[in-house]
């Protein structure tokens, strides 16, 4: 019999879910937060309920053996010719990128993957035709893809046109096997439709991913067609597609639902709290924390497929059958720890209030960009949150805590970004990566660093300006300008490299290592 470990904010208390818990699931429990209330975080309703957390805690799993096909449809127009790092291209590192992955899926010998590759500009072609990858083979795939070339315009309409077609085509023959597309294209569509609203009912049915590339293309556009994700740093393009790569490989559950009784879950899509979420991928080794609001009799019941086989020797009495859709557990509220003294310790949540906070702030980013308003009263409700949440991380010594670091970026990103062209590409990446607590989001720095970062210019020219007013005045003992600029101003504050392993687990981590790089 198998006993789960919950570690608490405070310790640690060890319950017996072995015989209600599905062995898929390593640990699921709700907190609720019993310490200090903060005036500029109300996240409850009444008196009655508490903020809370539901955190799930998926196990190992062995590579899929589940027939999978992938089609690619890689964006070869002009602009991929234009040197992204260094002396690369954006086209070899996709190349390059393709090469490590392809490479990554032959060694595991034990996945039946199948994949096409096409290309299009003007117009679609098909590089490799429907194959599976082989040690074999993996070679003369290689070669075929380091051949493509680039030049013309950017037909999105053939290629989903196309796709759409030879996957409807795949399902008919292997309705059995799970079907994934894969877009990458760097810039809006030049060629053919260009409608986004007609682009949006051609998309190929499939488990789409589509990646924009650099900061011209329609991220509305591939948002509204997949999971969307963001590449403003090319180095990281091997990241992307490991991602991609490892939840295919590893996968744990599909099709979770969520269901609290007694209570409610915050539904990042929605940004609402709800009854139930659903819709929810879990794979191997994951850890997933979702937000709850209840009381002491608030229970979340864990509904979802399983497609992922477990990594270990199963127990007496353990089964695990694939495929089968059911209840795997349901999540009660750990009760409250005791001290020497037999007083209630605290669990402090704040943290994940801030957390809250700051998805509800992405979110709300991303409907003004949509409704193309702006308005310089949510700039100022960034500015206040955010010097409110470092005050915080100041009087609890956690300024250099990873968790803390990644949401003050977040909202650094909304605020740099607000009112601009590039808004929706980067605040919706950074609300998919912190909402689905994924490694792959925009990144900071390079918005910081560049050219688009008008305000920080304009902040630089009025210090500038109003220290050669002073000079000419003859004022001495002036106060140094480098004291102006408040690291917990938002206008003044730089954000840092951040460590991916907030999200990533050692086996995500080989995955990157593997198909990352030159």
């Amino acid at each position: 019999m198998s006993i789960l470990t919950n570690q608490t904010i405070e310790g640690f208390v060890s319950i017996d879910i072995s015989t209600h818990c599905h062995p898929i699931l390593s640990n699921a429990n709700i907190q609720l937060h019993n310490g200090l209330k903060i005036n500029d975080l109300q996240v409850c309703n009444n008196s009655d309920e508490r903020f809370g957390i539901l955190e799930i805690s998926v196990s190992k799993t062995k590579v899929s053996n589940h027939p999978t096909y992938i089609e690619f449809d890689i964006d070869t127009s002009g602009s991929m010719e234009d040197i992204a790092s260094g002396i690369h291209t954006k086209l070899e590192f996709v190349k390059k990128t393709l090469d490590n992955m392809y490479q990554f899926i032959a060694e595991h010998v034990e996945a039946v993957i199948y994949i096409k590759v096409n290309t299009f500009d003007n117009q679609c072609r098909t590089i490799i035709p429907i194959t599976k990858i082989t040690l074999k083979n993996r070679a003369e795939i290689i070669a075929k893809i380091n051949d493509i070339q680039s030049g013309g315009c950017t037909n999105i309409e053939k290629a989903f046109l196309q796709s759409g077609k030879s996957i409807s085509e795949y399902k008919t023959q292997f309705p059995t096997h799970k079907l994934v597309y894969i877009l990458l294209t760097d810039g809006n569509p030049t060629a053919g439709n260009i409608d986004t609203d007609y682009l949006k009912t051609i998309k190929p049915d499939a488990c789409n991913k589509c990646i924009g590339y650099g900061s011209d293309h329609n991220a509305g556009l591939l948002g509204s067609c997949g999971h969307y994700y963001f590449i403003n740093d090319f180095e990281n393009t091997g990241k992307v597609y490991g991602e991609i790569l490892h939840k295919l490989l590893y996968p744990a559950l599909e099709n979770v639902e969520i269901v609290v009784k007694n209570g409610s879950i915050y539904d990042s899509v929605k940004n609402s709290w709800e009854t139930s979420i659903d819709g929810i991928e879990l794979h191997s080794e994951q850890n997933r924390t979702f937000h709850v609001r209840g009381n002491s009799n608030t229970e979340a019941i864990l509904v979802g497929t399983i497609v992922g086989r477990i990594d270990r020797e199963l127990e007496e009495g353990e089964i695990e059958e694939i495929g089968n859709r059911e209840e795997l557990y349901t999540a009660d509220v750990l009760p409250d720890l005791l001290d020497e003294e037999d007083t209630v310790c605290v669990v402090d949540l704040r943290k994940y209030m801030y957390r809250q906070k700051t998805q509800e702030l992405l979110f709300e980013s991303v409907e003004y960009t949509r409704q193309q308003k702006t308005s310089s009263s949510y700039k100022n409700k960034l500015k206040t949150f955010f010097k409110n949440m470092r005050l915080y991380m100041r009087e609890n010594n956690l300024m250099e805590d990873p968790f803390m670091k990644l949401l003050c970026d977040d909202i650094y990103v909304c605020f740099k970004t607000f009112g601009k062209e590039n808004a929706e590409m980067y605040v919706v990446s950074r609300h998919i990566g912190q909402c689905n607590q994924t490694p792959c989001r925009a990144n900071s720095q390079k918005l910081e660093d560049s050219d688009e970062d008008e305000d920080r210019q304009i902040q630089k020219q009025k210090r500038k300006n109003k220290w050669h007013r002073l000079e000419k005045m003859e004022i001495e003992d002036i106060v140094s300008p480098s004291k102006e600029e408040d690291p917990d101003d938002l206008d003044y504050y730089k954000t840092e490299v951040q460590d991916d392993d907030l999200y990533v687990n050692e086996s995500m981590k080989h995955t990157f290592r593997c198909v990352s790089g030159f």
